[in-house]
């Protein structure tokens, strides 16, 4: 064959290889930084790695008298949350969002935490399925449907926050 034919032919393959291997998105991470990436049990907060999520949870004090209100659907709610371990307002109300859980006594399996970059993209799978557009994303479910969400920091506080879009189903 033709040498003027191959040519082209292998520059468009290497071109074809390097912008498919272009495509692989980095983890965005800054310089010495831990972050949790993926599904992540509560325990992995209450470590060293992370010495603002005990201070925050103790110093919280939730509204007790929403909790009774909820009492009626607790068991048919789960949670899944987005959050980034290096997210300031993740950092904020992750720790409250527990203190909450746990006054509820809200069993761990009804909570999912999922942590993501600060692409919001990272790892694949959550971004696609719940499109969090910012951290921490607070999915409340009923019986597994969707039902609110609180998306980075509550309007008022996040307990009452959860209870005016869960109050209704307690009707």
């Amino acid at each position: 064959m033709n040498n003027s034919f191959h040519l082209p032919l292998i520059i468009f393959l290497i071109l074809l290889f390097i912008v498919g291997c272009a495509t692989t998105k980095p983890i965005a991470i800054k310089p010495n930084e831990h972050i949790e990436i993926g599904w992540t049990p509560r325990a992995v907060l209450e470590t060293k790695t992370y010495p603002w999520f005990d201070s925050n949870y103790v110093a919280y004090k939730p509204n007790g008298e929403i909790f009774s209100q909820l009492k009626s659907i607790q068991d048919s709610l789960s949670f899944l949350v987005i959050y980034g371990t290096w997210c300031s307002d993740s950092k904020r109300e992750l720790p409250r969002f527990f203190k909450i859980m746990d006054s509820m006594n809200v069993k761990p399996e009804q909570i999912i935490l999922y942590a993501v970059d600060r692409t919001k993209m990272y790892p694949p799978g959550i971004p696609q399925e719940y499109n969090p557009t910012h951290v921490p994303t607070f999915i409340l479910k009923y019986r597994g449907m969707e039902v609110g969400r609180i998306i980075e920091a509550p309007k008022g506080t996040l307990e009452q926050d959860m209870f005016n879009q869960l109050f209704p189903l307690t009707q």
